[in-house]
């Protein structure tokens, strides 16, 4: 009956799951030897937040790997295999929880969304990326924490949540363009949600419905994405040489 009980409890399984993520993530990080991209990743983080100056290495991508990897080193008091990937394990293992909860709202099915947060967790390659200092673990996190955060939006007719969307794709487009297109649906979702949902509750007023989208998926994220190159910025280019840079 106690086993019933926690399976029937949607956040303990994922809280399960969550941790079983975790390890398998964290175990003998420290002694997996830095691949060549990941040393030079250490080094393009430093020169990138304290110079400004893009590194050698996957510098035709957006910068938050720079700042992720530097923050995390400064966690750790250095660029350790901790420091270096703690990052990627970090938001890596909270993918799996996120998965489940978006699962979980999309189609309210305990057994759907238990299956698609175990099958991330023990996915060989998502497992790969997440121990790695590079982008693949952390643009997912975010992309789906701007999906979850759309869906409760429009659930809730609550704009605060879409405002929280925003953020979060404008993170994800950040690490990588791949954040793009979940965030361009998303903000489409939100606008004819009123129109596309039976007995939809929410605001219909379409001036009012398309200022909010405005706000939430354009204005906020653009905003978060530039912020992310404030160091470059910061060395005197201007937003002309911003955008050529694109």
């Amino acid at each position: 009956m106690k086993i019933r009980k926690v399976i029937e409890n949607h956040h303990a399984v994922f809280g399960i799951i969550f941790i079983v993520g975790f390890i398998i993530r964290s175990y003998g990080l420290s002694e997996q030897p830095p691949l060549e991209d990941e040393a030079a990743a250490a080094s393009a983080a430093t020169n990138y937040i304290k110079t400004g100056i893009f590194g050698q290495v996957m510098w035709y991508h957006p910068p938050l790997r720079n700042i992720v990897v530097f923050l995390s080193g400064g966690l750790f008091g250095g660029y350790t295999a901790w420091g270096l990937r703690s990052g990627s394990v970090i938001f890596g293992s909270f993918t799996v929880l996120l998965l489940g909860y978006l699962t979980y709202s999309l189609f309210r099915n305990r057994f759907i969304s238990y299956l698609a947060s175990l099958f991330l967790c023990i996915d060989p390659l998502h497992i790969s990326v997440s121990r790695q200092a590079f982008q693949e673990a952390i643009t997912p996190f975010f992309i789906i924490s701007g999906v979850l955060m759309t869906y409760h939006g429009i659930r809730k007719d609550k704009i605060i949540y879409c405002f929280l969307s925003g953020i979060f794709f404008g993170i994800a487009s950040a690490s990588k363009w791949h954040g793009l297109f979940p965030w361009a649906v998303s903000a489409a979702a939100y606008l004819a949600a009123p129109w596309m949902i039976k007995d939809y509750k929410g605001d219909r007023h379409i001036v009012i419905r398309s200022l909010n989208t405005a706000s939430a998926f354009v204005i906020i994220p653009i905003t978060v994405y530039i912020a992310s190159y404030m160091p470059w910025l910061n060395r005197g280019n201007s937003i002309g040489e911003f955008v050529n840079l694109q």
